[in-house]
């Protein structure tokens, strides 16, 4: 099987899907690996390591295409990569299937290409084992970013999460208990933080108050309660996601205006569209702006901003899945392994998800 590992071309995403350990491993089911030239640099794995691997550097992105059957790259493709892609293609990326624009999924039809996302590549426990890894750095992140944001010179409320003896800690809410929500409870209870959680799923808020002993409030997610723990929030983390889907909007610029002043929103759904009226995708390079007096973070990529931890995060949940198919091909791993059926969204061309027609008609 031979499979091509691009170079990330969206601005500041610096992650690679495998590492030069996941190149050699391929190579020992037989696979061929083609690694457009530099793809690894940022998050420090260079062209010589992975030519030690066992991969062929290539010069351009059209010489990898070219070479490979399989192509493995991190962000969802721009149009101009879905133009360069080969017929009947298998492209394997955090596609966001449903924020691509209509001729972008013209083309990927007409060319009959596979498309493999690995945000929905799903167990039959509901596990989303490549997303989850990535969500997890997400939700770590999130509290010490929150914090920061938190301070005067970044335009904040002045607030120390911990607080102090006879000072009130911050209070952080967080909208959804799912992976990212349950790390980032986490991160701030480490440092200190009041934490306030709310969901649908009555379990998953029971495992969190089984987990923290109690410190993290729980109430189930209505307009009501969201709008209520807004009014008392110092810092909200959007972390609400439906696989494949485009995310609710759960905040409207009305119940944002009920924060605190120089409050923070870190919308950590974005990449699907995020939580709120006012969010709007950012950059590691510029990733704040204020509206309603509310300090807006909603950066898709956040991960990347430690790319070489989320890279090797990434190749140890996505090696098997390229293992099996390079093993038995991709019908023959689709008809074999359900995990990799779940994360097909188009197969040669055809809907593999039924509600992808409701995003795009056929």
């Amino acid at each position: 099987m031979d499979i091509g590992i691009l170079k990330e071309v969206k601005k500041d995403e610096s992650r690679v899907p495998l590492t030069p350990m996941g190149v050699a491993e391929l190579k020992n089911f037989g696979a061929k690996i083609f690694v457009e030239k530099g793809a690894g640099e940022k998050c420090g794995y260079s062209n010589e390591e992975y030519a030690s691997a066992g991969a062929q550097i290539c010069y351009n992105a059209q010489e990898v295409i070219g070479r490979s059957k399989i192509i493995l790259k991190i962000s969802s493709p721009t149009l101009e990569e879905i133009k360069l892609f080969n017929s009947d293609q298998l492209i394997v990326a955090f596609w966001q299937l449903v924020l691509q624009s209509k001729e972008a999924i013209e083309i990927v039809r007409n060319k009959r290409l596979t498309v493999l996302g690995m945000e929905i590549i799903e167990t039959k426990n509901g596990d989303l084992p490549v997303l989850h890894s990535m969500s997890e750095i997400a939700g770590y992140l999130s509290a010490t970013v929150a914090q920061y944001l938190l301070q005067n010179s970044e335009g904040g409320r002045g607030i120390l999460f911990g607080g102090g003896p006879g000072i009130p800690p911050a209070v952080v809410v967080i909208l959804g208990a799912g992976a990212v929500g349950t790390a980032a409870a986490r991160a701030c209870v480490g440092l200190g933080a009041q934490v306030f959680m709310l969901d649908k799923n009555v379990e998953k808020l029971r495992n969190i108050y089984i987990e923290h002993g109690g410190r993290v409030l729980t109430s189930i997610s209505t307009k009501n309660s969201i709008q209520k723990a807004l009014s008392f929030a110092n810092a909200v983390i959007g972390a609400v996601a439906i696989p494949g889907q485009r995310t609710p909007i759960l905040i409207t610029r009305e119940m944002l205006r009920g924060m605190r002043k120089n409050g923070v929103l870190l919308d950590l759904s974005i990449d699907l569209g995020g939580i709120s009226e006012t969010s709007r995708p950012t950059t590691l390079s510029n990733p704040v702006y204020m509206e309603e007096n509310i300090i807006h973070y909603c950066v898709p990529n956040m991960p990347s901003n430690v790319a070489r931890t989320a890279t090797q995060a990434l190749n140890n949940s996505l090696l098997p899945y390229i293992e099996k198919i390079c093993l038995k091909g991709i019908e023959g791993a689709m008809s074999e392994i359900p995990d990799i059926k779940n994360g097909i969204y188009i197969h040669r061309g055809n809907y593999m998800k039924p509600w992808l027609v409701e995003y795009f008609p056929l």
